[in-house]
């Protein structure tokens, strides 16, 4: 499980015609920005996690840009098993910092790396992160491989993988988890892989 996020504050049309879902109490009980918000994703446990996915619903605005991203909690196993896959495997070292979502239906994910030869000089101190793009993917609104019934913005990784790599069959899904706060209401999309 994982959460993508962003300033995203819905319009006005979209409020109305939509309202705000049903949350956690433990959401709600937030300061209602996002960071509270995702404070609170992340000190959920697995099966929390996965009751606020179930209760999201499609994203219906528009996902273009970039998003930023954290790992959620999947338990004490799960959670080490899924950090090494996502930044090692998948990251090639570096850590997974979120999503991009192109205008034409293409994405990718983004990586935190440590660039540490600044001026010809291997040094910590001047070591700077900058963005990695990198695994691209097809996204579009899709019924969902998990939640029979529901749609979700799904990823699919195959056109950019060769048949022989580990992320070849990877699917991801996202939902909108939507909160109030002091702009109106904001958005989170929440993933599963």
């Amino acid at each position: 499980t994982y959460s993508v996020f962003r300033e995203k504050q819905l319009s006005d049309e979209w409020k109305e015609r939509r309202g705000l879902l049903p949350m956690s109490s433990k959401l709600t009980e937030s300061n209602n920005n996002k960071r509270a918000v995702v404070q609170n994703l992340q000190s959920m446990n697995r099966k929390d996690l996965l009751r606020v996915y179930h209760s999201c619903e499609c994203p219906d605005f528009d996902v273009t840009g970039e998003w930023d991203g954290k790992l959620l909690e999947n338990g004490l196993v799960l959670t080490k098993i899924a950090s090494f896959v996502t930044n090692r495997l998948f990251g090639g070292g570096n850590n997974w910092n979120g999503k991009y979502f192109g205008n034409n239906s293409v994405g990718g994910n983004r990586f935190v790396s440590q660039e540490r030869d600044v001026g010809g000089i291997v040094n910590d101190e001047t070591a700077r992160n900058i963005i990695v793009k990198d695994h691209s993917f097809d996204y579009a609104l899709l019924p969902s491989p998990i939640d029979r019934g529901k749609n979700s913005l799904v990823i699919k990784y195959a056109r950019y993988h060769s048949s022989f790599s580990l992320f070849n069959s990877m699917v991801d899904e996202l939902r909108v988890l939507k909160y109030p706060d002091s702009k109106g209401n904001g958005a989170i999309l929440i993933g599963c892989v």
